[in-house]
C-alpha cells in the first residue's frame, strides 16, 4: 500500500481551480430526465428482480467459480462481460446515468467523491438545464489511459455523477492512499510530486469495484504508460473494496446498467471473486 505524507493538496484547492477539467465535453448535453424510472424509498432497489437477473446472467459460469483456478475465472469474465455487453453511445450513456443508474433513494444525483447533494429533479430536468452547468460524469479510469475510445467511454459501469471542480482536481491521477489516518477535504487529495495519486474523500468501495469491473472486461487499456494505475496498486483496490462493502445503490446501478447496456460488475454481485481472481494479465506491471 502506498502512503505518502509530503507534497499533499486539496483537490479543491482555488490555486488547482485554473486547470481545465480534462474530460468535459466542447459541447454541453442538454440531459431530460424519463420519469417512471426510478423507484423512491422501499420502490427504490428490487432485491428479488436483481436475484433473478443475476441468476439468470451467470448461469454458464456460476458452478465453475469454485472450481477454476485465477487465470481460468479471469478468462471466463472477461468472457461473459464482454459477450454481453451492448455498447451504448456517450450521449445515451448520459442520459441513462443522470436519469436512472445513479439516482440514489431518495431519488437525488450525488456527487461520488464528496458525497455531496442531492441534486433534485428540477436540476437535470428539461430542455433549459444543461450537463456540465453544476455536474459532469466522472470516468473512474480516465479516459486518456484508454484514448477516449468510443465502447469503454461509454461504459456505465465506471461512469458516475461529479461535481466539475471535483472531477478536474483528480484529472488522470490513479487511484490511491496518498496520505494515512487523517481526515480528507470535500474532492479529496493529490500527491503530485514523486508518485502522483488521488484519494478521493468519498466513494472509495465503489471506485474500486468499477476499476475491477474495467480490468476484467477491457484487458491491457490501464497499466501500459508510467503515469496510470499498475498491477502493484491492485492491493489498495482490494483493501478499499473489502473496507467499504457492497451497497444498495451499487446494486441499483448495477441491475439499472444490465437493462441498458446488458451486462453486470461480477465484483458487486460476488465480492469474493476479488480475491480469488488472477489480474496479472488484466492491467500492466510497473516498469
Amino acid at each position: 500500500m502506498k502512503t505518502h505524507n509530503r507534497h499533499l493538496r486539496q483537490s479543491n484547492n482555488a490555486t488547482y481551480q485554473k486547470r481545465q477539467t480534462p474530460f468535459q465535453d466542447q459541447q454541453q448535453q442538454q440531459i431530460q430526465v424519463r420519469p417512471g424510472k426510478v423507484g423512491i424509498g422501499e420502490d427504490y432497489y428490487d432485491e428479488e428482480q436483481d436475484a433473478v437477473d443475476r441468476d439468470k446472467f451467470y448461469a454458464t459460469v456460476k458452478d465453475s467459480f469454485e472450481s477454476s483456478d485465477g487465470q481460468e475465472l479471469y478468462a471466463e469474465l472477461n468472457k461473459l462481460v464482454s459477450r454481453t455487453h451492448r455498447p451504448l453511445g456517450y450521449k445515451d450513456a448520459r442520459k441513462h446515468l443522470y436519469s436512472e443508474v445513479d439516482r440514489r433513494p431518495d431519488g437525488g444525483l450525488y456527487y461520488l467523491y464528496s458525497g455531496e447533494g442531492p441534486k433534485q429533479e428540477e436540476e437535470v430536468k428539461g430542455p433549459a438545464q444543461r450537463e456540465l452547468g453544476n455536474y459532469n460524469c466522472e470516468h473512474v479510469v480516465p479516459q486518456s489511459w484508454f484514448q477516449k475510445a468510443s465502447t469503454p467511454r461509454a461504459d456505465l459501469h465506471h461512469l458516475f455523477t461529479e461535481e466539475v471542480q471535483c472531477n478536474g482536481s483528480r484529472g488522470n491521477y490513479p487511484l490511491e492512499e496518498v496520505v494515512e489516518g487523517e481526515s480528507l477535504p470535500q474532492c479529496g487529495l493529490v500527491q503530485n510530486e514523486g508518485d502522483q495519486g488521488f484519494e478521493p474523500h468519498g466513494g472509495k468501495g465503489e471506485v474500486a469495484r468499477a476499476t475491477l469491473y474495467f480490468i476484467t472486461r477491457y484487458p491491457g487499456e490501464v497499466g501500459d504508460a508510467d503515469h496510470e494505475s499498475h498491477y502493484e496498486d491492485l492491493q489498495q483496490l482490494l483493501e478499499w473494496h473489502e473496507k467499504y462493502p457492497v451497497t444498495d445503490y451499487e446494486r441499483h446501478r448495477n441491475d439499472t446498467i444490465q437493462d441498458a447496456q446488458g451486462n453486470r460488475n461480477p465484483f458487486i454481485d460476488y465480492p469474493e471473486l476479488a480475491r480469488k481472481v488472477d489480474f496479472s494479465r488484466a492491467i500492466g506491471h510497473a516498469s
